[in-house]
C-alpha cells in the first residue's frame, strides 16, 4: 500500500500545479511490483552496474 493512498487531493486535476514526490513514489512501488525486486536492488543492477558505475 502507497502511504498517501488514502488523502485527500489538494485541488481538482488540471485546476493547479503543485510540485511533490508521490509520482516517484508511485513509480519506485510498481518497479517493485514488476521486477519482484526492492527498488534499491533493481536501481543497482539495471541501471548503476550496467553503467559500469558501481562494481
Amino acid at each position: 500500500m502507497i502511504f498517501f493512498e488514502n488523502e485527500p487531493i489538494d485541488f481538482v486535476q488540471g485546476e493547479k500545479f503543485k510540485y511533490n514526490n508521490s509520482g516517484y513514489v508511485i513509480l519506485g512501488h510498481i518497479i517493485e511490483k514488476l521486477s519482484g525486486l526492492p527498488y534499491g536492488d533493481f536501481v543497482k543492477e539495471q541501471i548503476f552496474i550496467k553503467l559500469g558505475m558501481i562494481a
